[in-house]
């Protein structure tokens, strides 16, 4: 197998992955099945991060162009990484305006349609930049399962809670049949329904469903 075929293979794989957990097709390559032309390629989108990095370090870090004269690729993931990305997310303060205008000259040329732009803004705003398609790929997997993690521990909690709240009303209605006077039938009634009793009655529906 050559090296053409190798990436080709490697691309699908990822776009498998994406299709298969929904995720942004602006964070796939322009060779994937996704798109027919409407992106350029990854080495463009690196010119143009590189670009919007200089210019958010000039803007809001208040560092100097003559300061970044040397900075490569690196020092701009490094900047991207450490001065922009707080706990993997990028915060909306450092989120890409097109319409700033030094952005929309670098990308007014005729051959760059909306959807270049719009995977630009994307990647940008969401901590794909300065990724490869592989990395791309594992960092989109990497925020799906934080959120699933926190979706996990919001529902045991709930369900902590639930199971509290249902051993709360258990006691009481122990109390009700052991203090007060009431009819066998009444009394066996309570019992019923104490024991028709479950979790899920005390989870909210948002849990439940």
């Amino acid at each position: 197998m050559n090296q053409l075929d190798n990436m080709s293979n490697e691309i699908k794989k990822y776009d498998e992955i994406v299709d298969k957990y929904n995720f942004s097709r602006y964070i796939g390559t322009n060779k994937s099945r996704f798109w027919t032309n409407q992106l350029p390629s990854d080495l463009l989108f690196q010119t143009w991060e590189q670009f919007v990095c200089k210019r958010m370090a000039n803007q809001v870090f208040g560092i100097s162009w003559p300061e970044m004269e040397d900075w490569g690729p690196k020092d701009c993931r490094q900047f991207y990484h450490e001065r922009l990305m707080e706990g993997g997310s990028l915060s909306t303060t450092y989120h890409l305006n097109l319409d700033d205008g030094p952005i929309e000259n670098l990308l007014s040329g005729s051959s760059i349609g909306p959807e270049a732009r719009n995977a630009l803004k994307h990647r940008w705003d969401n901590g794909f930049s300065f990724k490869n398609y592989q990395k791309r790929t594992y960092f989109a997997v990497e925020k799906m399962m934080e959120g699933l993690g926190e979706q996990a521990a919001d529902i045991l909690r709930n369900i902590q809670e639930a199971e509290k709240v249902l051993e709360a009303v258990m006691g009481e209605i122990d109390d009700v049949i052991s203090t007060t006077v009431m009819s066998s039938r009444v009394k066996h009634l309570m019992e019923h329904m104490q024991s028709k009793l479950s979790l899920v009655d005390f989870l909210t529906e948002e849990d439940d469903s």
